[in-house]
C-alpha cells in the first residue's frame, strides 16, 4: 500500500488493534475513503513478501487475533447498521471454515469468539 503524506493528516493507524495490527490495511483504507480520497488497485504490480521467522504468532494466536481484530473494526466502523450484523455473523462462520483444516486454528478462532462475546 502506498499513500500520499496528506492522507495521514486525516487517517491514523489504530493502536488498539491486537499484536502487530492484523487488518490495519482494512482500517486505514476505510478511513482514507471516509476522508474523501480514492483508492486505486494496480493489477500489474508484483509483491514479494519475505516473511521473517522471528516474532511470528503461532496458528492458534493468529486465529484468535483475526477474530478479535475483525470484531473491533466491525464495531468501530459498521455496527450501527443492524443489517450489517448478519454479515458479521456470516464472516465469523467463514473464519471457522477457513481454519477447519487445523485444530489449532479452530481453537484460536473459538477462543477469539469467546473473548469478543464475553465483553
Amino acid at each position: 500500500m502506498a499513500f500520499r503524506r496528506e492522507v495521514f493528516e486525516k487517517a491514523k493507524f489504530d493502536e488498539a488493534l491486537a499484536h502487530y495490527g492484523l487488518m490495519e490495511d482494512v482500517d486505514i483504507s476505510k478511513q482514507t475513503l471516509d476522508a474523501g480520497y480514492k483508492i486505486y488497485y494496480q493489477t500489474f504490480a508484483t509483491l514479494v513478501h519475505n516473511e521473517s521467522p522471528m516474532n511470528r504468532l503461532k496458528v492458534q494466536q493468529w486465529a484468535e487475533m483475526s477474530v478479535v481484530n475483525y470484531d473491533y473494526l466491525f464495531r468501530k466502523s459498521w455496527a450501527r447498521d443492524k443489517w450489517r450484523w448478519l454479515f458479521y455473523y456470516w464472516a465469523l462462520i467463514g473464519l471457522f471454515v477457513a481454519n477447519f483444516h487445523s485444530l489449532k486454528g479452530l481453537t484460536g478462532t473459538f477462543n477469539g469468539v469467546k473473548k469478543v462475546f464475553s465483553k
